[in-house]
């Protein structure tokens, strides 16, 4: 396999994954939309059942 070696206390390349990120992200959604589906957030410091049940919940009164 191959090395790659990122210097991430560049502000530069920084700036520039965000970016890419945040293009990939609107990307993703926007094909998630075009199916129906919805995306949910979850951090690894989140409790998942509090994440699933405030989209749920949330989701739920949308629809009323």
């Amino acid at each position: 396999g191959e090395t790659l070696v990122i210097n991430t206390a560049s502000n530069d390349f920084r700036k520039q994954y965000a970016l890419d990120q945040a293009m990939f992200r609107a990307s993703v959604e926007k094909i998630l939309r075009k199916g129906g589906a919805e995306l949910v957030n979850l951090r690894t410091n989140d409790d998942p059942a509090d994440v699933l049940n405030f989209f749920f919940r949330s989701r739920k009164a949308r629809k009323r």
